[in-house]
């Protein structure tokens, strides 16, 4: 269609339609509808998505995908036509988001060490997204987008210490941006429910956020990416574990809506070996690092747990002790080995536990625990202890 006037870079009001094509009304366009265009002015161009008004026939630029002028609008002239085409987006039907949350800057997944006071979603096996328009997902494109744990522009407040979020995606005036909801209520077991929560719905499919968010999106418009955790210091991060005495705990605080990647955190105790008689339950070598922290943002996918221990017996009969796991408890067990002497004979035992279970929605950790007889002093470590999980991030 040709333009009226010299739209210049805001909205468009159309003209009439162009020799041997319709008018957008006669192509059966509707008013409020988001539609595919081409706008061509001599050696300018532009494509993009824009909302039709059939009120004075308009067309507002919602959406610009490429152009002339760098991905800008163009300054449209009287000399200006407007078509409806189809981009790669509209015939490729709605994806799911292509993309991961990540700690690190243009790196989808690492499998060393990251931390951050930034939150980053970044492309990973494309750039698609879908955006919510008020009737239905549309397949949109998004460059990496970022969201500092600072912000309070695009979210309600600042990040807190040691509480849990969920990221959206939507679009801010047509530009693709991600925001923080509220903290949950309780990081271990419910985001919350009812306005002022980050409470979730599926709508066409989609896991998006039930009420408006301050600051964020309009309820229903962000879509759900995943989930992160902050840690006491106020930062997030994503820790796989590592070998010291006393292990060194895993730290997984970056969970995946989308394009999850199976992960696996080793804590390894390689500490000298140690002697432990009581028979209270506690943390392996009484050390807070022998565990795992990890995080889940529904309640979709199971966990495997396998610890591996070592005991040498001291020469009695009888002489016990249990080398076990547990979740969010350093005084019992999941799955544990009973070591035990059934002879005076003194010697050194290793074994295996493992067990699968399934999703742990909300924050928890994995704990290695030991527990003695209460009466000898049996000894452990004389090998590593290996605490590992497969989890899926």
């Amino acid at each position: 269609m040709t333009v009226s006037g010299t739209p210049g870079t805001g909205t468009i009001t159309l003209g009439s339609a162009v020799s041997m094509f319709q008018t957008f009304a006669a192509a059966g366009v509707l008013n409020g509808q988001l539609v595919s265009y081409i706008i061509e002015d001599g050696i300018n161009w532009e494509i993009g998505q824009g909302t039709y008004g059939s009120s004075g026939t308009t067309l507002a630029r919602t959406t610009i995908s490429a152009s002339s002028a760098s991905g800008a609008a163009i300054s449209a002239t009287s000399s200006a036509t407007v078509y409806l085409d189809a981009l790669a987006a509209d015939v490729q039907g709605v994806t799911v988001p292509s993309g991961r949350l990540s700690l690190a800057s243009g790196v989808p997944y690492s499998a060393t060490n990251t931390s951050g006071s930034t939150v980053y979603f970044t492309p990973y096996r494309g750039t698609h997204a879908p955006y919510w328009d008020g009737s239905n997902w549309v397949s949109g494109e998004f460059t990496e987008l970022s969201q500092a744990l600072s912000d309070a522009t695009l979210s309600p407040a600042a990040a807190a210490v040691s509480s849990v979020y969920d990221i959206f995606l939507w679009k801010k005036n047509g530009i693709p941006v991600i925001s923080r909801g509220p903290a949950w209520t309780t990081p271990a077991s419910n985001r919350g429910s009812g306005a002022g929560t980050t409470d979730l719905q599926i709508v066409q499919g989609f896991w998006c956020n039930a009420h408006a968010i301050t600051n964020g999106p309009a309820a229903g418009y962000g879509l759900y990416l995943g989930s992160i955790a902050t840690w006491s210091d106020g930062v997030c991060y994503q820790i796989w574990g590592s070998a010291a005495s006393g292990g060194s705990c895993a730290w997984l605080g970056v969970w995946n809506n989308f394009n999850r990647i199976m992960s696996c955190p080793i804590v390894t105790d390689n500490g000298a070996s140690y002697t432990y008689t009581s028979g209270t339950c506690r943390q392996a070598r009484g050390s807070t690092q022998n565990a795992i922290w990890f995080l889940q943002g529904l309640s979709e996918d199971g966990i495997e747990v396998t610890y591996t221990a070592w005991v040498n017996f001291v020469a009695v009969a009888g002489a016990n002790i249990y080398c076990g796991w547990a979740v969010d408890s350093t005084t019992g067990m999941a799955c544990d080995l009973l070591f035990q002497a059934y002879t005076t004979f003194a010697g050194g035992n290793d074994g295996v536990c493992s067990m699968r279970l399934p999703s742990y929605y909300g924050q928890h950790y994995i704990s290695a625990n030991e527990q003695g007889d209460g009466s000898h002093a049996n000894t452990l470590c004389g090998r590593p202890h290996v605490l590992s999980m497969l989890i899926r991030t």
